[in-house]
């Protein structure tokens, strides 16, 4: 019979891990609610909802990335989150302005489709970017403490909802 005397939770292997996925999970729904904010205002209601795929997109891609590339980013796991994860805030202003300085359009004509599809797209792949930068954050801590997954998920929800409501909050006080 087990006591709880005798379960010994394991420790990080990388002390500084857990604070990383709090930060990139709370970042990414957080400008996810940002950019479907500026988007409403900048473009149409309509569109906002891109940014959801391009959530999706990028966190999808950070997996196929990880599983691509496993080996690589297990053996440089320390430089890759001491290098990403300001990568990760210097990135959203970035692509941000990228995104904006793109000339898409809302209303256009038929003979303007392909083009215009064309910068949607290029403006869809930009802001996917910040979206694959968390996705790899926390699918290579996941990784890493393979014996503790339980904490990095319960960090990853924490920084999910402490996001959303600092997103929230934030939006109520900061101009659109």
């Amino acid at each position: 019979m087990l006591d709880s005397e005798s379960i010994v939770e394991p420790t990080p292997s990388y002390p500084g891990i857990l604070p990383v996925v709090f930060f990139a999970s709370a970042v990414a729904i957080g400008w996810q609610l940002a950019l479907m904010r500026c988007l409403l205002i900048s473009k149409y209601y309509h569109f906002s909802f891109l940014i959801i795929s391009c959530a999706l997109l990028g966190f999808g891609a950070g997996g196929v990335l990880l599983s691509v590339w496993s080996e690589w980013l297990q053996r440089h796991a320390l430089g890759f989150f001491r290098w990403a994860t300001p990568g990760l805030g210097a990135l959203l202003p970035v692509c941000f302005r990228l995104g904006e300085a793109l000339p898409v359009q809302v209303y256009f004509s038929p003979l303007n489709l392909s083009s215009t599809l064309g910068w949607w797209f290029v403006f869809w792949l930009i802001h996917c970017i910040p979206f694959l930068m968390a996705g790899l954050l926390i699918g290579l801590a996941l990784i890493i403490e393979g014996a503790a997954p339980h904490r990095v998920y319960a960090v990853n929800l924490g920084g999910s909802a402490a996001g959303a409501l600092g997103g929230i909050l934030l939006m109520r006080w900061l101009p659109a």
